[in-house]
Formats: C-alpha cells, structure tokens, sequence
C-alpha cells in the first residue's frame, strides 16, 4: 500500500543479495572459512584459542558486499574453556565494518551498519586485535536490508500516480 504521490517504476541492474550470504556460519563445518594459526572450527563453533594480533578467520560469501547497502549481523559468543580475553572485529574486505568488540562478552550480539566506499566485497572476517584473543563465536550471520535504488535505475517505465487514475 503506497501513500497518495507519483512513482517511478523502473528496472535496476543493482545487484543486492537477500537472505543469508555467509558459508557455513553455524560453523557445522570448516567449507567457505579459511583460518590463521591456531584458530580452529570443531563442536559447531569458531575457536579463537590465543590467537595473536591480527589473525583472522575469513568467509567467502555467497554474495558479494557493497557500497550504501544496510547489513545486519549477527552472531554469539560463548567463552573457551571459561577464559574470554580479547579483542575482535568483523571486517569487509579487510576494511572495518563494524566496531571493535570486548570477547569478553558473553552472549548475542546484533548491529545493522551501512557499508561506505568499500566497493564490492566477496569476504567477511572476523579479527582479533589484540594477542592472546580467547573465545567460541557461532551463528554468524550476515543479511542485506531490501532496498529500493531508485536513484541507480537505468531502465525506465511508465510514471505511475497513485490515488488518481490518469496518467502522469
């Protein structure tokens, strides 16, 4: 149901991915993760165990990311044999995405961010930023907000009024 006003309907050959796009984010297994030293995926976790400073674990999406797209990302963290220490980051493209968060907190995290300048992006990752990095992350999630480009389009149709049966 639109509001009274004139619309444009048109087509766009902007491509935004919907429903989830990163590879195995239940960490059911280790298919579409490429991981640094002594992270590992068993037990349908990421294990951070004393990883150093700038190791990453690396998804290639199923969808590339892009540039003005709203994401919202969720993921859990649980401790690692009840030690938590650490700092990480998710990443795009190897650019922050997102802010730096505390491993030390336990639970469900959710953030929705809006990606600038970045390009088009094939991978996520998650990045400690800080030595001796300990914790579990599951259920990492990656979704595109839809969106209506309308300044973008690049094939157009008719102008269509609603609330009056004449044409614009």
């Amino acid at each position: 149901n639109l509001p009274c006003g004139n619309y444009i309907l048109g087509v766009t050959d902007e491509v935004i991915c919907s429903g989830e796009i990163v590879r195995n984010g239940d960490f059911a297994s280790a298919v579409g993760w490429s991981l640094d030293s002594f992270m590992t995926i068993s037990g349908g976790s990421l294990n951070f165990n004393v990883v150093a400073d700038g190791d990453e674990a690396q998804n290639n999406l199923t969808c590339p990311i892009q540039t003005g797209v709203t994401y919202n990302v969720s993921f859990d963290i649980t401790n690692l044999s009840g030690i938590q220490t650490g700092t990480y980051r998710i990443m795009f493209g190897g650019l922050p995405a997102s802010i730096e968060y505390d491993a030390s907190t336990q639970g469900t995290t959710t953030v929705s961010f809006t990606v600038v300048a970045i390009g088009d992006s094939g991978f996520a990752s998650i990045k400690s930023t800080s030595a001796g990095t300990t914790f579990k992350i599951d259920n990492f999630s990656i979704e595109a907000v839809a969106i209506g480009v309308y300044s973008e389009m690049d094939g157009l149709s008719e102008c269509y009024c609603v609330c009056d049966t004449q044409d614009c």
